[in-house]
Order: C-alpha cells, then sequence, then structure tokens
C-alpha cells in the first residue's frame, strides 16, 4: 500500500475557520440577551461539548458525510447542569447550539466538496506539480536509464489526459523474454503541489518522458506531452 504524505488543503481550512466563526458570532447574540451572563471561557466549553453527537456517516465521492442524530453531548451536559438549580437554564442555548452546529459543518463540507475541484482540478498536471527545483527522477526498475529532469518542462508543457490502459500496458511487456521493460521505470521525487491542493500523489514517469502517471489514494490520471521531460536523448 502506499504511503501518501499529509498535504495542507486550503479550502476546508478556510470553510473550518468561516464555520467557528458563525458558531461564536451566533454565541456572542445570545450571551448578550441573557440575564445571567456565565464566564465565557465556560460558554465556550459548553458549546464544544454539546457538538458531541451520534452520527450516521456516508460517503460521496470522496467525501465523508456525517449526519448528527442523537445530542449525545447535549445529553451529557443535561446530567451535570441539571444537579444545580438554574444552571441548565443558563448554559441550555450554548449546548443546543454545538449540536446543531453539526448542520452547519455538514452544509459547508458538501460545499468545500464542489468548490475543492474547481480551484484544484484533479485533472490537471498543475495540480500536483507546481516547485519542480528539486524534482528528479529515481529508478524503480532495472530498465531505467540514468537520465535527467528537464524542470521546466514538467510545469510549461500542455499536458493533456489521456485513458489509463494498465491491461494493455502490462500485455505489451509480458511476452517478452531478453528483456523485460517497465512502462513507467521513473519515479519522480522532490516536487512540490499546487499550495493548499493538499494533493497527495505518487508519479510516476513514462519510459520515453512524455508520458505521467499520477496515482493518488482514491485514483490514477496518465498525462501525455509532446516532448520528453528528460535532458538528452531518450532510448
Amino acid at each position: 500500500m502506499w504511503n501518501f504524505e499529509f498535504g495542507f488543503e486550503f479550502i476546508p481550512f478556510l470553510v473550518t475557520v468561516l464555520n467557528w466563526g458563525i458558531i461564536l458570532t451566533i454565541a456572542h447574540f445570545i450571551y448578550i440577551k441573557q440575564n445571567i451572563k456565565p464566564k465565557r471561557w465556560k460558554v465556550f466549553v459548553v458549546i464544544f461539548v454539546g457538538i458531541f453527537a451520534f452520527h450516521f456517516s456516508w460517503q460521496s465521492s470522496g467525501t465523508v458525510l456525517r449526519f448528527p442524530i442523537l445530542p449525545l453531548g447535549v445529553w451529557i451536559l443535561y446530567g451535570i447542569l441539571k444537579k444545580k438549580e438554574g444552571r441548565w437554564r443558563t448554559y441550555r442555548r450554548f449546548a443546543w447550539l454545538g449540536f446543531w452546529a453539526n448542520v452547519l459543518f455538514l452544509a459547508t463540507s458538501l460545499l468545500s466538496a464542489q468548490v475543492q475541484p474547481l480551484v484544484y482540478p484533479p485533472d490537471e498536471v498543475s495540480t500536483y506539480i507546481a516547485d519542480v527545483q528539486q524534482a528528479e527522477a529515481l529508478h524503480v526498475h532495472p530498465s531505467a536509464d540514468d537520465l535527467s529532469v528537464e524542470h521546466d518542462l514538467l510545469t510549461e508543457q500542455n499536458w493533456q489526459e489521456a485513458p489509463v490502459q494498465s491491461v494493455a500496458w502490462y500485455e505489451a511487456h509480458r511476452d517478452e523474454r531478453e528483456r523485460v521493460d517497465e512502462q513507467f521505470p521513473y519515479l519522480l521525487k522532490g516536487y512540490e503541489p499546487k499550495w493548499g491542493s493538499g494533493a497527495e500523489s505518487r508519479i510516476y514517469v513514462e519510459k520515453d518522458g512524455k508520458g505521467l502517471l499520477i496515482s493518488t489514494a482514491e485514483q490514477q490520471y496518465y498525462f501525455q506531452a509532446e516532448q520528453s521531460v528528460f535532458q538528452g536523448e531518450v532510448e
């Protein structure tokens, strides 16, 4: 199994910040309208605990959606706060705000899932390869030659997506006996994806340098270009 490194995703991060901004704004208006005003840090703790809930999870297009079903955090807070008269009444609206915040998280996660591929298209090489100053091609098969990568050609060429033909590539080489070639004998290392994309991938370079096979945790993409990314002549 491939081990993908952590990638920072700007859109989900921005959505999370906006979510908490909305929640804290609503909490502020609830707070100023109450006659009894508890300490603000206690309000935040109650909201945070109120978020805990039993969820129904459902995956759609690689995005896990969590539908809140039962307000577990609200029940816990009720059991604790009801012991002292008036305390539950003071914190009740903040507890329920925490639970209904789950609905806000659900709605914005759906929005984020729609916006992310528009800002960072998964079918474009530029999403996965942005900084190539340290890029190099490592050998992953004996048929690979000692070749250097032309960095500019990785980012400045017009890469066109083509169908992944795993079976055809395998069939093309399985009957060879004298020399067994690999369709993608190089592994690209030292590159960085577009900032904020969170793109986690392994990129294999075709033997002639004119193709890239980009493997993510969800899918594979194959791209072709007119020029080889390798310096010098490729056999």
